[in-house]
Formats: C-alpha cells, sequence, structure tokens
C-alpha cells in the first residue's frame, strides 16, 4: 500500500513542478504597470509627435488660390504631374512625387532649390507659400505638404511588416494596435528595440510595454522609417531550440513509461 501510495505521491508532485515550470509571472505580462501611480494627477505630453521632413522621403505638394489662372505655371506641362483645371495646383516632380536629397534640398519647378530637412509639413507649406508670394506669383496661395510613404517597419514575435503611416500622431500602442493588438506572451514585453535615423545617424531605444513610464518614452510616438524589433522571449527560444525539442520527445516517453509502470503496480 505503502508503496502504491509513493508511486501516485511521486506522479502528483512531477506533474505539479511541470505545470510550474509552464507559468508566466502577471508581471511580465500585463501592459502599463504603475498607471496608477504615474496618472494620479494629469500628465502633460512633452513629446513632439510630429514628423520632421528627413532625406529621402518622398512628399506631395499641392497650391491652391482663388484665381485658377494664376496656378496655369504650376499645372502646365513643363510642371510635370499637374492635371488639376480647377483651383488648386498639383506640384510634382513626377509621378514619384518630390524627393529630399541627402542634404535635405528638394527642386521646386519655378521655385528652386529649397532646404525642407527637418522641418514638419506644416513649416514647409509655410515656406513654399512664402516663396511663392515673395517671387510674385499667387499672393494668395496655400499650399499643403503631406508625406507620399510614410511607414514602419516591425519584426519579430508579433504579427508585423511594413506598416503605413496613416496620422502624423502615431505611438507606440497604436502600431501594436495596427499588429493585431496584444503582444504575445512568447514575446519579451521588457525589451522591445526600436531602431530610428536622427541627423544621419542610426540610434537604438529599449523600451518596456510592461511599464507606463512607456508614456515619457522619447520613443513613444514613432517617425517614419522606425524599425521595430520585438524579441522572442527566452523561453520561447529555450523551447524552439533542438536540445528542448529532443528532451521534450524524452519526457513524453519518460511519462508514458512511467504511467504504465504506475498502472501496472497499482494492479498488482
Amino acid at each position: 500500500m505503502n508503496r502504491h501510495f509513493n508511486i501516485l505521491v511521486s506522479i502528483i508532485v512531477a506533474a505539479f513542478i511541470c505545470s510550474l515550470t509552464s507559468c508566466v509571472s502577471p508581471k511580465k505580462v500585463i501592459l502599463l504597470q504603475g498607471s496608477d501611480s504615474i496618472f494620479a494627477s494629469p500628465q502633460k505630453i512633452m513629446q513632439d509627435y510630429q514628423l520632421r521632413i528627413k532625406a529621402a522621403d518622398r512628399l506631395t505638394i499641392k497650391v491652391h488660390c482663388q484665381d485658377k489662372e494664376l496656378l496655369e505655371p504650376f499645372t502646365n506641362e513643363i510642371t510635370l504631374g499637374g492635371t488639376t483645371s480647377g483651383v488648386q495646383g498639383g506640384l510634382a516632380e513626377g509621378q514619384g512625387g518630390f524627393t529630399v536629397s541627402p542634404e535635405g534640398d528638394i527642386i521646386v519647378p519655378l521655385l528652386g532649390k529649397i532646404s525642407v530637412l527637418g522641418m514638419t509639413r506644416e513649416e514647409c507649406a509655410r515656406k513654399l507659400e512664402q516663396l511663392i508670394k515673395d517671387k510674385g506669383y499667387i499672393n494668395d496661395a496655400t499650399v499643403k505638404v503631406d508625406f507620399q510613404d510614410a511607414h514602419i517597419t516591425v519584426l519579430g514575435a508579433i504579427n508585423g511588416g511594413v506598416i503605413s503611416l496613416s496620422s502624423e500622431r502615431t505611438s507606440i500602442l497604436d502600431v501594436l494596435g495596427q499588429c493585431g493588438g496584444d503582444v504575445t506572451v512568447g514575446a519579451h514585453r521588457q525589451n522591445i528595440r526600436l531602431y530610428r535615423e536622427v541627423n544621419g545617424e542610426r540610434i537604438m531605444y529599449r523600451f518596456d510595454i510592461t511599464d507606463a513610464k512607456l508614456f515619457n518614452s522619447p520613443c513613444y510616438y514613432v517617425q517614419q522609417n522606425d524599425i521595430i524589433y520585438v524579441e522572442p522571449s527566452s523561453t520561447v527560444l529555450i523551447d524552439n531550440s533542438p536540445f528542448a525539442k529532443w528532451w521534450s520527445l524524452v519526457g513524453t516517453g519518460l511519462g508514458v513509461v512511467s504511467t504504465i509502470v504506475a498502472v501496472i503496480a497499482l494492479v498488482k
């Protein structure tokens, strides 16, 4: 009887230990922990979320005014891509828009070379409006500038890919939402990396989405061409190693053998 009891206890203890090893601490899973203390009072948003023009960006520029005849220099055959005959003109370097040079310039027909590096869309638009007015083309010109293909790339333990930035105010949490919502349990949520190009240099940020301090991170709002890498957790890396796969098969075999032995012992 004691032998049978010891066998049952051994099986139960082994099963319990296995269940413990498969558990994940809530601190490694729950997002934005510490929010209650951080947001005990309203927090001022310190980060600049506006996208700023960088080298190799492509821009779309449109000019508006009341007198459509004044727009003809911006919509004729010399100004490529202008097809609008109403009260707006499309400035285009071709179908690809205006590509910012490595030096941060764009070349606009009639206006020449213009430095736009580091400007926001609004700052660029106001500069173009002033140039159009100063050169005597249109006194009441209104210019609209848009990023043509602003995007980021998300890789790693998440359903990522290349994501277009439909809004200038896009946060890390917005990106995760577009990738299907929550980051999987198999991801290392405390060590997500973001690579960003700043003034001709590439820098890396690390951030922890389980900590509400994320809201104060300089990379909370993403920028065009950011690369986000969600690192797999150590558990996933171990589980997918050749040794782990071999040990899993061994464990399964030992479990079957142990069950058979236990049943035989109980029958006897």
